[in-house]
């Protein structure tokens, strides 16, 4: 089993997923779905100390049990992991830093490979980049379509960068190191 970091923007959906892919795991493995020492297992803040250095602790520790860690974004800045194979995040990054700090957990030693998969709601490649043209500094990358209101949807938070790299669909490495995220170009 690759070890496996999932981010989520919401503790409970965290929680959620982490208690629904432990249902999954076959009934062979029934003391492996317990939560506090399960394959599976959530990491967010309102978790007390000891549990969320357990955690830490099950999926860095080679003897560790943990393969799957679904967290929030406290788990993206600053933590190293020795052997993440896998990062996602789940929805649209909030920020192009939010996105290079999720995606750079894995990978941390020299010679290390790993996937970094941003999972979208299908609205994001419907947005058309050309309605950022009009609003915003266009050398932001994390700027919006328009100024947001209380009565702002979802696809009105939707940024730039975020919108162009799920949409380009390639290697975020290359995107980065390309100029995937200067705005210049034209509108």
């Amino acid at each position: 089993q690759p070890f496996v970091l999932l981010f989520f923007d919401s503790k409970v959906l965290a929680v959620k997923v982490a208690r629904y892919l432990s249902s999954l795991l076959p009934s062979s493995m029934a003391e492996e779905k317990e939560e506090h020492d399960g394959i599976i297992c959530y990491y967010h803040s309102d978790m007390s100390e000891l549990y969320l250095d357990d955690k830490h602790t099950s999926f860095n520790a080679a003897t560790g049990k943990c393969r799957v860690l679904c967290a929030t974004s406290g788990l993206s800045l600053g933590v190293d992991f020795a052997r993440v194979d896998i990062v996602c995040t789940v929805g649209l990054p909030s920020s192009i830093v939010e996105a290079l700090q999720r995606g750079g957990r894995g990978a941390r030693q020299p010679g290390d490979r790993s996937r970094f998969i941003i999972f979208y709601e299908k609205w994001a490649l419907s947005i058309s980049l050309d309605d950022y043209g009009t609003y915003g500094n266009k050398n932001n990358s994390d700027r919006t379509r328009a100024p947001l209101t209380s009565k702002s949807m979802k696809q009105d938070h939707a940024l730039y960068g975020a919108v162009k790299c799920v949409q380009l669909c390639m290697c975020l490495r290359a995107f980065f190191a390309g100029d995937g995220m200067c705005c210049s170009e034209p509108f």
